[in-house]
């Protein structure tokens, strides 16, 4: 509840109000999933406008998880679209200039909610690459690597693979200039994920020491992805 309370926050607040070409404001949910977050924005945009002015489409490569998605939508009559599709399938080929999907033409706004390991990342660089706002909260740290190999998590269809190629870690050339080693920064990874909110009473001394460097880490991991969208002329806030 807490997370999709912050991302309703940040479309109303920001994302919302930015002018945009299009009649109707669609939200490109990308690794939706069975709609965690899908579903109660959409209910969230229903309430807000009261007409189809702005909706939801939600994005995954897993077609149960979009029939889930689709069935408790219509339980709760909310208007919600769906697309199947690999995330890979919004990046621009630099061979060809464009992408397989255009999604600039399908959204206004990209969010991801837990989109694991570099599907986190997939769908920021989808985003960045269309010129479209987005708010993305990651999930399981620990599974990026320095260079993701496409035979890894998360699953992407064979044609696409090559399509991964853009995404290598450190992620901004802030870090990259501080971490150079490939084995230091899986490291910073794997710490990252042990980076979650504690009572310091429940825990030793020590425990706590490591999970604020824990927490440190995850710090770290995430600036680095807000320091490429920067560096990729966004504005960018953590």
């Amino acid at each position: 509840r807490a997370a999709v309370e912050a991302f309703w926050y940040v479309l109303e607040k920001a994302l919302l109000i930015e002018p945009v070409e299009k009649a109707t404001t669609i939200v490109a949910d990308l690794g939706c999933g069975a709609g965690n977050l899908a579903l109660p924005l959409a209910w969230l945009l229903q309430q807000k406008e009261g007409d189809a002015k702005q909706q939801v489409l939600g994005v995954d490569i897993n077609r149960n998880s979009l029939e889930r998605l689709l069935k408790r939508g219509n339980s709760a009559e909310l208007q919600i679209q769906t697309m199947y599709a690999d995330l890979t399938d919004f990046l621009i080929d630099p061979n060809a200039g464009q992408s397989a999907k255009s999604l600039k033409d399908m959204c206004s706004i990209v969010v991801s909610l837990h989109a694991c390991g570099v599907a986190s990342d997939l769908a920021m660089v989808a985003a960045v690459s269309n010129r479209l706002p987005f708010a993305i909260s990651p999930c399981c740290i620990g599974k990026v690597k320095k260079a993701w190999l496409p035979n890894e998590m998360p699953k992407v269809v064979e044609q696409h693979k090559q399509g991964t190629a853009c995404i290598s870690y450190p992620r901004s050339r802030w870090l990259q200039k501080n971490v150079r080693d490939d084995d230091d920064y899986e490291l910073l990874a794997a710490a990252a994920d042990y980076g979650v909110l504690y009572d310091a009473q429940l825990v030793d001394r020590f425990e706590s020491e490591r999970r604020q460097r824990c927490r440190l880490a995850k710090r770290v991991v995430e600036i680095d992805r807000l320091e490429w969208a920067r560096e990729e002329g966004y504005e960018v806030r953590l």
